[in-house]
């Protein structure tokens, strides 16, 4: 989330460590053009903005100003809670903040849930029943039976992946580390999935794993760019992938 400070030549920006979501690596940093100097300003888990001589940024949701020459990188008075608080995104390191080199501010409030929730719901609409809480869903994909969904999800910046038992609604995580995980594909029989990760570094390559969590999970394969299952065909003898 790079910004260009009033000098013209130094971007303010955020840094993580997706490895762990509270990390003493993560934080707002400032760096001259040339890439030569780079400074940690403060230690946070989402990013910041800069606006009329303030940095703006959360502390566990509640909104903090703190005056800022943007010219010397350095702070020039301590830091002030506001009344504000601020829905963060902890899965993707977001502050939804925004502001105008005025001091005007743009952000979501703070509500009750965040994300989205995957629901079964009949032909015509009507909600049958909540199969999750709210976070950042994705990579939806269903068994060829139909009894077992399998989904990635973001509670933080790692996604896991989870499996439900469609009949009884049990939810469990069936791949989890704290590398990046999604994209998950079953085998036709729903015996076992493939799923991308960055488990052993970039680019993304795709892992098989047993749909159960029995046994170990194996590199099953890898390209050139990161690479994403989509499918696997009924007869059991290709995987459809996308790469780039």
């Amino acid at each position: 989330f790079p910004q260009i400070l009033p000098d013209g030549r130094h971007v303010l920006y955020f840094s993580a460590d997706h490895r762990q979501a509270a990390s003493a690596h993560s934080g707002v940093w400032a760096v001259s053009m040339d890439g030569k100097g780079r400074l940690k300003l403060i230690e946070c888990a989402a990013s910041a903005v800069y606006s009329d001589g303030y940095l703006l940024y959360l502390r566990d949701s509640v909104l903090f100003a703190r005056p800022f020459d943007p010219q010397s990188l350095r702070f020039t008075g301590d830091a002030v809670p506001t009344h504000e608080r601020v829905q963060p995104d902890f899965s993707t390191w977001t502050s939804n903040l925004s502001a105008s080199d005025r001091g005007q501010i743009a952000y979501v409030l703070l509500g009750p849930t965040f994300g989205t929730r995957i629901e079964e719901r009949a032909r015509d609409g009507r909600r049958l029943r909540t199969l999750t809480e709210s976070a950042n869903h994705t990579s939806l994909y269903l068994t060829r039976d139909g009894r077992t969904l399998v989904h990635g999800s973001q509670a933080i910046a790692s996604g896991d992946i989870w499996a439900i038992d469609l009949a009884s609604g049990r939810r469990v995580r069936a791949v989890g580390t704290q590398a990046d995980e999604d994209c998950p594909v079953t085998s036709p029989a729903a015996e076992h999935l493939v799923f991308s990760s960055n488990r052993a570094g970039s680019p993304y390559r795709t892992f098989l794993a047993r749909l159960d969590g029995a046994g170990d999970v194996r590199e099953y394969g890898r390209a050139a760019a990161d690479i994403f299952p989509v499918d696997w065909s009924a007869d059991g003898r290709f995987i459809l992938a996308a790469s780039g």
